[in-house]
C-alpha cells in the first residue's frame, strides 16, 4: 500500500485499525439524561492493554537510546524522533550545552532489538526508521504536539517537505479563494505552502517573515473561517433565525480576532449562510447572538467592523511553541476531583460548531456517595479554617460557613462553590508550621493557620526548653 504511494488510503486504514483495536473497545455513549453507558463492543481490558502496550514499547525504545547516550527529542503516539546522523557526533544547544548525536549504526542496533517480536510477519520490521540518505539526511522541526514537519535539504539548500501534520491548520479552516484543493499527499495545498514558509523562515530568520503566499495578488487577506453544517437541534438553536439555516444547511463561521491571545469581543461571533461563494468577504455576515448584519474587518482601528482573524495569523500561531512552566509537584485530593464524561463529546461539539463553554456539554455523573464525601470534605475544611476565614476563602455567606464549620448540612450548590474556591489551594500555598494545613484568608502572611496552632507551638517550645 505505502509502496504504491497511496498516502490517503494509508491514513484511512490507519484510522480504521486504531478504531478496531482501541476506539471501539473503549467506546462510551452519552445518555439523554446525563451520564454515559459503555458501547456495544466495549471491553476495557483490551483497550487498556493496547494503550499500555504502546507506551511500554515507547518507553523501552527511549531507554535503549538513552543507554547509548542519545537524545530522544520528540514522541508522538507510536514514534520517536532521535538526534542521529550517518557518522554520529555532538550537537551544541543555544545555551552552550551539548547533546550526543547517535550514528545510524547505533540507531539500527536499537531498532533491531525489537525485531524478534515482529507481530505483522517476518518481513515487516517492528520499527520503521525514516532518515533520508547520507547525502540528504532527514531533518525535523517540531512546533508542538501534532505539529511537526520532516524535510530534506536539496543541493541548493532549499527544503523539500517529506511529511507534515496540519492539524489545526489546513484541517479546520476553509481554503482561501486563491489556493483551494489538495496536494498530492491528500492534505490542503494552502497549508503545505504555509508549512514551507514556516520552514524557510526557521532556516533563515534574517530574511524576515514573508507575505502569505495565498494573499499574493488578492485584494484583501484571506479570513480564517470554518465551514460547518447544522447537524443537531442544539446547533440550530444557536443560530439566529435571520440567517435562514435549516437542518442540514451549511454555514460559515468567522474566527474572532485576538491581540496577544485575548479576543477583543466576548459575544458569539459572526456567521453567514454558505451560498457557494468562495470569497468569505462577500458573504452576508450576521451576529450569532442577535442576528443583526455585521461587517468583518482586519483593521483594529475600524471600530464599526467586527475584528476577524486571518489565515496568515493562524499560520504564524501554528508554529509558535505553547508557553510552558515547570511543575515542582502534583498533589491530587480525590475529594476535589470532578468526574466528567467522555472528552470526545467536547471535541464533537466543537466540530459541530456549538458556541460557548463546551465543557458544559460533557455528560457529568455523580456516583452514589460522592456528594456526601464532598460535603464532608467542605465541613472539615470549614472547621479547620474557622467560619470567618472559610467564608472569606470561599465567598460563602457567614451563616453558611458557620453551618459547615459545625458539621451541619449545606446545599449542593454551596458545596460546589466552596470546592471551586478550595481548588486554588495548591503546592504554592503556605502551610501551617504546626498542623501543615493551608494558611489562607487574612492569616496568609502568617506561619500558623490559627491562634490555636500558634499557642500550641509556643507551649511545645517552652516544654522543649524546660527539658
Amino acid at each position: 500500500m505505502k509502496a504504491a504511494g497511496d498516502k490517503v488510503l494509508g491514513a484511512e486504514l490507519h484510522a480504521v485499525v486504531n478504531s478496531l483495536v482501541s476506539g471501539i473497545v473503549s467506546r462510551c455513549d452519552p445518555l439523554p439524561g446525563g451520564g454515559e453507558v459503555v458501547g456495544p463492543w466495549s471491553f476495557v481490558p483490551i483497550a487498556a492493554s493496547v494503550q499500555a502496550g504502546a507506551r511500554l514499547f515507547l518507553a523501552a525504545f527511549e531507554r535503549l537510546v538513552r543507554d547509548r547516550g542519545g537524545s530522544p527529542v520528540y514522541c508522538d503516539t507510536d514514534s520517536w524522533a532521535v538526534l542521529a546522523s550517518p557518522e554520529g557526533g555532538s550537537f551544541t544547544l543555544p545555551d552552550g550545552s551539548t547533546e550526543r548525536v547517535l550514528s545510524w549504526r547505533e540507531v539500527d542496533e536499537v531498532v533491531s532489538a525489537f525485531d524478534a517480536l515482529r507481530p505483522f510477519g517476518s518481513d515487516v520490521p517492528f520499527w520503521k526508521a525514516a532518515r533520508g540518505t547520507a547525502e540528504h539526511p532527514l531533518h525535523s522541526v517540531v512546533y508542538g504536539p501534532k505539529r511537526h514537519v520532516e524535510f530534506v535539504l536539496g543541493d541548493d539548500d532549499s527544503p523539500e517537505i517529506i511529511e507534515r501534520t496540519d492539524a489545526g491548520l489546513g484541517g479546520f479552516f476553509a481554503d482561501p479563494p486563491t489556493m483551494p484543493g489538495r496536494a498530492d499527499d491528500g492534505l490542503r495545498i494552502w497549508s503545505l505552502e504555509a508549512i514551507r514558509r514556516q520552514v524557510a523562515f526557521g532556516l533563515d530568520p534574517e530574511q524576515g517573515w514573508p507575505e502569505a503566499p495565498w494573499d499574493l495578488g488578492a485584494p484583501r487577506p484571506a479570513l480564517a473561517v470554518r465551514r460547518l453544517q447544522v447537524r443537531s437541534p442544539e446547533v440550530a438553536s444557536s443560530l439566529p433565525q435571520s440567517l435562514g439555516a435549516r437542518p442540514g444547511s451549511y454555514y460559515i463561521e468567522a474566527v474572532a480576532g485576538s491581540v496577544g491571545g485575548v479576543r477583543l469581543r466576548s459575544d458569539a461571533g459572526a456567521v453567514a449562510l454558505d451560498s457557494g461563494e468562495k470569497d468569505p468577504w462577500r458573504l452576508d455576515w450576521r451576529d450569532r447572538s442577535t442576528g443583526r448584519p455585521v461587517r468583518l474587518s482586519v483593521d483594529l482601528s475600524d471600530i464599526d467592523g467586527r475584528f476577524a482573524e486571518t489565515l496568515d495569523k493562524r499560520a504564524v500561531a501554528w508554529s509558535k511553541a505553547h508557553p510552558q512552566s515547570a511543575l515542582d509537584a502534583v498533589h491530587v485530593d480525590p475529594l476535589l476531583v470532578g468526574h466528567r464524561g467522555r472528552v470526545s463529546g467536547v471535541i464533537d461539539a466543537d466540530i459541530d460548531g456549538l458556541p460557548g463553554d463546551l465543557a458544559r456539554f460533557r455528560p457529568a455523573y455523580d456516583p452514589e456517595g460522592e456528594a456526601e464525601r464532598r460535603l464532608a470534605f467542605v465541613q472539615r475544611r470549614a472547621a479547620a479554617l474557622g467560619k470567618r476565614a472559610f467564608a472569606r476563602r470561599t465567598g460563602l455567606p457567614l451563616k453558611v460557613a458557620e453551618r459547615a464549620a459545625l458539621g451541619r448540612r449545606i446545599s449542593r450548590r454551596n458545596v460546589a462553590k466552596a470546592l471551586r474556591a478550595l481548588r486554588f489551594v495548591d503546592a504554592s500555598t503556605p502551610r501551617c508550621l504546626e498542623c501543615e494545613r493551608a494558611v489562607v484568608g487574612r492569616r496568609a502572611g502568617s506561619v500558623y493557620c490559627s491562634t490555636r496552632c500558634r499557642d500550641r507551638a509556643a507551649k511545645r517550645r517552652r516544654r522543649e526548653r524546660a527539658a
